[in-house]
């Protein structure tokens, strides 16, 4: 037996069942493109695309790049303080003797040697962090459906040079 479409669509108009409806007398925002029905589904069900899912990791790890620096630029200025404020004077010597009953110049060194570990560290830290967004940055380019919003592989080489340049190890005096 079939139903008359017509017929129950007038029947529900008599009845009132499109009165009152949320939107009602509003404009319709239809999206005309092909794969309008599986945006609004993936949506509907809280699903996001892989690729819109590896352009947030991208970001997260740009932040975290960011953050890495700056922290390191604060602990490397405090540092570095530490080991050339004051460091040809006899207050320093002294100083030094008094907190840790050692020669000066052998205790300058192992500062240093902590400084440079800690500079080393610094470093390789960030170099993991530009490598995974540069493979987060690949994968995205190649699932991502416009060319247009692809993104810049970031030039390691160049901006490791730059950290280096920025924050350079200390040589023992």
């Amino acid at each position: 037996m079939a139903i008359d479409v017509e017929k129950a669509i007038q029947d529900a108009q008599r009845e009132g069942r499109f009165s009152n409806l949320p939107g009602q007398g509003k404009p319709l925002h239809i999206d005309p493109s092909s794969d309008a029905v599986v945006n609004n589904l993936l949506k509907e069900a809280h699903v996001r695309p892989e690729w819109i899912e590896i352009g947030c990791r991208i970001d997260d790890l740009q932040k975290r790049i960011a953050h890495h620096l700056e922290q390191f630029a604060r602990q490397y200025q405090t540092h570095w303080d530490k080991l050339t404020i004051g460091q040809n004077s006899t207050k320093w010597h002294s100083w030094w003797q008094r907190l840790w009953h050692v020669d000066p110049k052998r205790r300058c060194h192992k500062e240093v040697e902590i400084f440079n570990r800690r500079q080393r560290a610094a470093l390789a830290r960030y170099a993991m962090l530009l490598g995974e967004t540069n493979v987060q940055i690949r994968r995205f380019n190649h699932l991502v459906p416009q060319r247009e919003l692809q993104r810049n592989v970031l030039p390691i080489e160049k901006l490791l040079q730059e950290f280096m340049s920025r924050f350079p190890q200390s040589v023992a005096g």
